[in-house]
């Protein structure tokens, strides 16, 4: 049996190389830099206010201190952080470097076939401060997941094309290839917003006033556009008035 060799084009020998160097060419993920620490540390300023007091929606800073990823995390779960810098207030500690907060889950998404990227929301909770009381913190919903640049999006684009002209079930492959999670390791910087005043006594005890409520209109507001009545009666027609013969002459 004599077996001819077979022949394949140059041209489609070149696509299938560009496929498998773009298929496994790495993807690019979004990630939030964290600083290396420096060789000799230097201590961080502290949160000092000039005064006893520290305003509503001041800033904080926080960092994670475990990993949380859409792979595991669900609804309802509280991922610890931890205070960056000391709050002090009129030369007292309000709240140590290391005071605990939280992130609480409210909505995930696990990464699955079909390009479903993961993601999962969070809020942040109360602060504990050095004596036990709680400062509420500004519950601003953060979400999270991989934000993919036009350049990713180009190169996945090119690499279905490719795959699709050079590669068998290619299509199948795209169709059930899996998303990808988002991840934040422990150490990201997390910042959050205080939702009391925060202020010291003269004995130097910690004092949490939380903002008044917003007033409540009493006077009904003008409609934008007029309301349209339930019903509206029909009014009667418009009796027509009778003509009245006009008198002939008699003969």
């Amino acid at each position: 049996m004599k077996i001819s060799r077979l022949k394949f084009p140059f041209h489609h020998a070149a696509l299938l190389g560009v496929a498998f160097a773009v298929v496994a060419a790495p993807q690019p993920g979004f990630a939030i830099a964290i600083p290396s620490p420096s060789p000799n540390p230097v201590s961080s300023p502290t949160i000092a206010a000039p005064s006893r007091v520290l305003r509503y929606g001041t800033t904080l800073e926080f960092t994670l201190d475990k990993t949380m990823s859409s792979a595991k995390l669900k609804h309802g779960d509280l991922i610890p952080i931890s205070l960056v810098k000391p709050i002090i207030l009129g030369g007292v500690t309000v709240a140590p470097s290391g005071a605990h907060a939280s992130l609480r889950v409210i909505d995930a998404q696990h990464a699955a076939a079909g390009d479903i990227q993961g993601y999962f929301d969070v809020e942040v909770t109360s602060l504990t401060l050095a004596d036990g009381q709680r400062l509420p913190l500004l519950n601003d919903r953060s979400h999270f997941s991989n934000r993919d640049t036009s350049g990713h999006e180009s190169t996945v684009g090119v690499e279905d094309t490719v795959g699709s002209m050079t590669l068998p079930f290619y299509t199948i492959f795209a169709a059930l290839r899996r998303g990808r999670e988002v991840t934040y390791p422990a150490g990201t910087k997390i910042a959050a917003r205080i939702g009391a005043t925060l202020s010291v006594d003269d004995a130097g005890r910690p004092l949490i006033a939380l903002p008044s409520p917003p007033p409540v209109a009493l006077s009904t507001p003008s409609s934008a556009f007029p309301v349209a009545p339930i019903y509206t009666p029909t009014p009667p027609p418009t009796p027509k008035p009778t003509p009245t013969p006009a008198p002939t002459a008699s003969p």
